[in-house]
Parts: structure tokens; sequence; C-alpha cells
């Protein structure tokens, strides 16, 4: 699998307007191809951040990162609730 294979399966994982954490974009992915190296997804993903595609949030009620399309509101909501 190519890095634009992974881009686009994880921006259509994004799409669904929740945020995703890093390993559940990569269970997605080695779901669809189990030979995918995890290291190739993970460069994937963190190019995707610098390139401002994906926004790298924290959520503090999962204590994880959520990655979500740039601008995606609903997400960015559901991240301030732990901030109280």
């Amino acid at each position: 699998m190519d890095n634009t294979e992974i881009e686009k399966i994880i921006v259509d994982l994004l799409k669904k307007g929740e945020g995703k954490t890093s390993e559940e974009i990569r269970d997605a992915i080695l779901n669809k191809n189990p030979e995918t190296p995890i290291i190739q997804i993970r460069k994937v993903l963190a190019e995707m951040t610098r390139e401002g595609k994906v926004e790298k949030r924290p959520d503090y009620k999962r204590k994880k990162f959520l990655f979500t399309l740039m601008g995606n509101k609903v997400t960015k909501e559901s991240t301030r609730e732990g901030e109280d």
C-alpha cells in the first residue's frame, strides 16, 4: 500500500465527523491491508498533520490525542469537555 492510499483511507475515516486516535486509524488501515508497515502509517499521519490536512487535539476524557480533518467543529467541542 502506498502513501497516497493510506492518506485516502485516513481522510475517509475522518470525514465521518468524529475524531480518531492513532490506534483507531492504524487498526482501520491494517484491517484493509494487514501487511502495511505501522511505521508507514505513522509517517503519513505525521506528514498530514504538518501539512495542515489533519488536526491533532487532546481528548481529556480518553487521555489520548484525536485526529480530525482540519476545521471539524464537532470534535473540537467534544475535546473541550474535560477542560472544566
